[in-house]
């Protein structure tokens, strides 16, 4: 056989794996139900948003938050995370003009200590507060301050992770292609992300394989004591949440997975749980990629 007989068949050979028996990544097909079954009663939610110079969206962000059609108690908290554009002064006229079931507070971030990320920074003191201002809270929602929720996102959200009992839901939003870089890299990038961590093996319990992006909401007597300083040098602001949820749950290659971890993995997000690890698809947008669900 000569030599490029030989590339073009191993070439074949990798390709029929990864069609055939790498957990049908290609397909997409783990998402979240359009109605899941209804939890009763609904927990008490607290949304945790840090934002660093975030003025252009943060008015509309919160504004959709508030606007939620949760049935349950939500509280909506944004860390200003050191912003110089305003950001905190527009989310506190939001927070005048929330109703009072939909409470927003605004904590102006202290100083970044020595080897701390910032985002990660102002996730830990959003968590310290929040367990302060609603300790009664089941659930913690970490959002980015430039992802718009659609009207029905958090319903579905939780109802999904109480079917399942997951203590931890995170989803990944999709993401704006408008230019033509962005649309011939983005859609790539995500592909990969599924072919390097096919998310119905994240689902299946007998596989190691954990997968997560941001957005995460997660059952708040699971988050661990000194999550955040486990993490502190994460090199990422953009993964620093990543990190967590696969450093908190996740098995490593060189650990055994422990029968109480159960992993699920969708087209636009993950769910991991301490009882079961989801993973489920439900579209957020950036501002700019179009219509809200």
């Amino acid at each position: 056989m000569s030599p490029l007989s030989l590339i073009g068949a191993i070439s074949l050979a990798i390709w029929l794996y990864l069609l055939l028996f790498h957990g049908g990544y290609w397909r997409a097909r783990e998402r979240l139900p359009e109605a899941p079954p209804v939890p009763p009663p609904w927990p008490a939610i607290v949304a945790l948003l840090p934002a660093r110079d975030e003025a252009e969206t943060i008015k509309e962000v919160l504004e959709r938050l508030v606007a939620q059609d949760y049935p349950g108690a939500l509280s909506i908290l944004l860390v200003d995370d050191d912003s110089e554009d305003g950001t905190g002064v527009i989310a506190d006229d939001v927070a005048r003009a929330a109703p009072p079931h939909r409470p927003v507070t605004v904590l102006t971030g202290v100083q970044l200590p020595e080897g701390w990320t910032g985002k990660l920074w102002a996730l830990a003191q959003g968590v310290e507060r929040a367990q302060a201002l609603r300790p009664d809270a089941e659930f913690f929602l970490f959002t980015d301050a430039d992802i718009g929720h659609g009207p029905h996102q958090l319903r579905r959200l939780v109802a999904q992770a109480q079917a399942h009992q997951a203590d931890l839901v995170s989803l990944m939003a999709r993401l704006r292609c408008t230019s033509f870089w962005e649309r011939l890299l983005i859609p790539a990038f995500v592909y990969f992300f599924q072919k390097l961590y096919p998310f119905a093996w994240a689902n299946d319990p007998r596989r190691r394989t954990a997968a997560a992006r941001s957005g995460p909401a997660e059952r708040a007597s699971t988050t661990l004591p000194g999550w955040a300083s486990r993490i502190r040098s994460a090199s990422s602001r953009a993964n620093s949440s990543n990190r967590f949820i696969r450093q908190s749950f996740a098995p490593t290659a060189r650990e055994r997975p422990s029968p109480a971890i159960r992993i699920c993995a969708s087209a636009s997000g993950t769910c991991l749980t301490q009882t079961r690890i989801l993973t489920s698809s439900i579209p957020c947008r950036p501002y700019g990629a179009g219509p809200w669900v």
